[in-house]
């Protein structure tokens, strides 16, 4: 069939206009299928939910049903405006994340100076214990950080618990947090335990008595309560030589060089 030039010229430009049309569909929800030539990049779903904001009923990443990559600190999301922005929570390889504390500490490294927010959930009931925002003011970047659980938070024997710290990127935002968790099983400690820090505590709380303690649970097998003790007391020149000892043994050997400075 013949057509017009008039004809001719109008169909060949609604081809076109719909040919782009179509590509530029496609380019915006993202190929479905590679360009010849060209190798096609996975799209990965990010399978972690933000961390609550302070004042919403939503729950922080479901406790009690983390993934691999939670379960040894996995991180979750990252700060757009600040990519190299960073929070570690103490989780060295090997060593049992457990506590015979009622309110150990919670230590953690970042790379920034920016406020975060720590929180405490008992997994099996999904109870929420904890939400605390922690202001910028006291916070130092590439260093330890610290948060003293309170008494209306005390951990339980026998109890799993997640702990998350999450570095507040934009506060209007927060799925924008840069996140880690981890868990933390609260124990009993031994009647041999007990008595020795007891009679430990019965003395003046010096430097030296303070690294006995912490030397004591690191023995007994709890790192993480010999940590703990070394950073609930101001860091005097023997505790942060221990702590950093304590740090290089175990594994953690970027955060002790960065606490050495």
């Amino acid at each position: 069939m013949a057509y017009s030039p008039r004809f001719s010229t109008l169909l060949m430009s609604a081809l076109l206009v719909s040919t782009f049309s179509g590509f530029s569909t496609i380019a915006l929800a993202g190929p479905k299928f590679p360009l010849q030539g060209q190798a096609s990049t996975p799209q990965l779903a990010n399978t972690g939910a933000a961390p609550k904001q302070l004042g919403n009923t939503n729950s922080r990443n479901q406790p009690g049903t983390l993934s691999n990559e939670s379960r040894s600190g996995g991180k979750r999301g990252n700060c757009v405006n600040e990519p190299q922005a960073a929070v570690k929570l103490l989780q060295p390889q090997g060593v049992k994340m457990e506590t015979t504390l009622d309110t150990p500490v919670i230590p953690w490294f970042t790379t920034v100076s920016r406020a975060f927010e720590v929180g405490i959930d008992d997994q099996q009931t999904e109870k929420e214990l904890l939400s605390q925002e922690i202001p910028l003011k006291q916070i130092t970047a590439r260093k330890l950080n610290s948060f003293s659980i309170p008494n209306s938070a005390a951990l339980v024997p026998g109890k799993v618990y997640t702990l998350t710290v999450s570095l507040i990127c934009n506060t209007k935002d927060r799925s924008q947090d840069a996140f880690e968790k981890m868990e933390l099983t609260r124990v009993a400690p031994t009647a041999d335990l007990v008595k020795a820090i007891q009679d430990l505590s019965k003395n003046t709380q010096t430097p030296g008595v303070i690294i006995a303690k912490a030397r004591l649970y690191q023995k007994s097998g709890y790192w993480y309560d010999a940590i703990s003790t070394l950073l609930a007391v101001p860091r005097s020149q023997p505790i942060q030589a221990e702590l950093v000892r304590m740090l290089d043994q175990a594994g953690l050997k970027d955060i002790a060089a960065a606490e050495r400075r």
